[in-house]
């Protein structure tokens, strides 16, 4: 409903909604009922054939109408409060001004006086407001402080102490009305943002929050928060020292935010394990040092949601200058040595345990021959720069990477909070070309919040040592040495987009070759010594190199 308001300052059209008015049609028909009618047993008939006048009842929310009013865009003088200035070297107060505003009062009275089906317009009072008058005793602190701060004041947090002149403490003064009472104060943000400036930031250094594995379960360590500028009681504090003459005040200072506190870690979500796999392997092989080295530089890496972690973009080439030493590779379908041979025992601990944790895959590739240790079909093998293998944490949870060895196996741990879990739930070995197999492995996801289960694959490309799929010979006719680079990565296959469930149970062909029986399913061993804390940032500089060949 319009509402024009008449003003001296000025006129403005409004809504009742705006000023918070709303009609009440129950107690207006309560009214009705209520006018007074003739006295005999027909008076409520007689009522209804009566003409007479009741006023609708309407209620207002002055919250609202006060927010809506001061909006309002009139020609009215602001009220100006009293000052604190410097005047003459020395600091002096400054009487306010008066200022306007409509009044309230009448403007509600209106409303309810006029108030009608069709709208209406109200003629409102603009009324004077007087600014707070500085005191007697305020004036007097005003000139002693002059001589207070003419040898200005020593600020000290911790070890740091600022020197802060004359001029700029006159600039923190201010008066500040308290329940209509002017007071001498301190500007806060003012000398918040100037002794911000001043100190360094932090002033005192904290830790990051880092995330180990205590007893099989995660567990924050550190982060302790940075100590920065400035003290939440500044203002008094300061103004405490400078009434009692004092040219130095200590500030305690208070923390300050850090990117990877306490804060951080807890939100990560990481709490509990949600999956593990374990390989094992003969004690004392020069390719254990490998698996070894790179477990523990992936140890407490931390895969954001959303975030792709990939083994070579986070470990790089594998050198010996990084601990990783000659052993046995797979290299264009023929044994071989290089630098960091064997750490695709880790490549494939890893997988299997991201696996059955309901993690997608982006690059990964299998080996191009089938090694009895690994999970036919299942596994994933690494070479620098390709191929890759690539963990995708599609789950609204960070997963923190937890992989240990000992003396004769490789376990690798995954830790987060439960989203999903995979189960292998068939597969197929089907011929490629003249001399391949090509395994499909399928995997069911179900998920932790009662979903509908997700069914996708994993594929493996074998053959036999020597011949490519094309029955031809794969033997390169020299074998590169350790150093050189390594041959274009072979193509890889998409695993992100599930199948159709199968409506039969699927058939599995016989290969062209045809592998070992797969291993026995593997059984968790005991949980290994206590590992070093993690670092909370998800990325390191390079480490290492993959070798010449696929690690084997």
């Amino acid at each position: 409903m319009a509402v024009t308001i008449v003003t001296d300052a000025g006129t403005v059209e409004t809504t009742t909604a705006e000023l918070g008015v709303v009609y009440d049609a129950d107690a207006t028909i309560d009214a009705v009922l209520d006018a007074p009618g003739p006295g005999n047993p027909f008076s409520f008939l007689a009522r209804l054939f009566s003409t007479y006048d009741v006023e609708p009842v309407i209620e207002i929310d002055q919250a609202t109408l006060e927010t809506t009013v001061e909006g309002f865009e009139l020609d009215l003088d602001a009220p100006v409060d009293p000052v604190i200035q410097i005047a003459n070297d020395s600091l002096e107060v400054t009487d306010g001004s008066a200022g306007q505003q409509v009044d309230l009062g009448d403007l509600t009275e209106q409303i309810h006086a006029n108030y009608g089906p069709s709208g209406f317009e109200i003629e409102v009072a603009i009324i004077e407001i007087r600014p707070a008058a500085p005191s007697d005793d305020l004036i007097a602190s005003a000139e002693m402080m002059t001589d207070l701060i003419a040898d200005g004041l020593e600020v000290t947090i911790r070890a740091d102490t600022v020197q802060v002149s004359t001029s700029e403490l006159a600039t923190w003064l201010v008066i500040e009305i308290d329940n209509g009472a002017a007071e001498l104060a301190i500007d806060e943000e003012l000398a918040t943002t100037y002794l911000t400036s001043q100190f360094p930031d932090p002033i005192v250094e904290g830790t990051d929050a880092t995330i180990t594995v205590e007893n099989g379960k995660p567990e924050i360590i550190g982060g302790t928060p940075d100590t920065v500028c400035c003290d939440h009681q500044l203002g008094a504090k300061v103004l405490r020292a400078l009434e009692s003459g004092t040219a130095e005040v200590q500030l305690d200072g208070k923390e300050g935010k850090r990117q990877f506190g306490r804060k951080w870690a807890r939100g990560l979500g990481i709490k509990e394990l949600i999956g593990e796999f374990e390989t094992f392997y003969t004690p004392g092989q020069s390719r254990v040092a490998n698996i070894a080295r790179i477990s523990e530089i992936t140890r407490g890496v931390i895969i954001e949601p959303g975030d792709t972690f990939s083994v070579n973009d986070f470990v790089g080439r594998r050198t010996a200058e990084d601990g990783f030493v000659a052993a046995g590779v797979i290299y264009q379908g023929v044994f071989s040595e290089d630098v960091g041979g064997g750490i695709s025992q880790y490549a494939t601990t890893l997988f299997n345990a991201a696996f059955f944790a309901g993690l997608d895959f982006g690059e990964y590739q299998s080996h191009s021959i089938y090694i009895s240790r690994y999970p036919y079909g299942r596994e994933a093998t690494l070479n620098y720069p390709h191929p890759d293998l690539q963990i995708v944490n599609t789950t609204p949870h960070a997963v923190m990477l937890w992989p240990t060895t000992d003396e004769d196996s490789v376990t690798v741990r995954l830790f987060s909070t439960r989203f999903a879990e995979g189960f292998a739930t068939g597969q197929v070995s089907a011929a490629s070309g003249v001399a391949c197999t090509k395994v499909t492995t399928e995997r069911t996801r179900v998920y932790e919040d009662g979903r509908k289960p997700v069914i996708d694959t994993v594929t493996a490309l074998y053959r036999a040592e020597g011949v490519a799929c094309d029955g031809s010979s794969s033997i390169p006719t020299t074998t590169p040495p350790p150093t050189t680079p390594p041959p274009p990565p072979p193509p890889t296959t998409p695993t992100t987009s599930p199948p159709p469930p199968p409506t039969s149970p699927p058939v599995t062909q016989s290969p062209v070759t045809q592998p070992p029986s797969p291993p026995p399913p593997t059984t968790v061993k005991p949980a290994p010594p206590k590992p070093k804390p993690t670092q909370p940032p998800t990325t390191q500089g390079p480490k290492g190199n993959g070798g010449g060949g696929q690690g084997s």
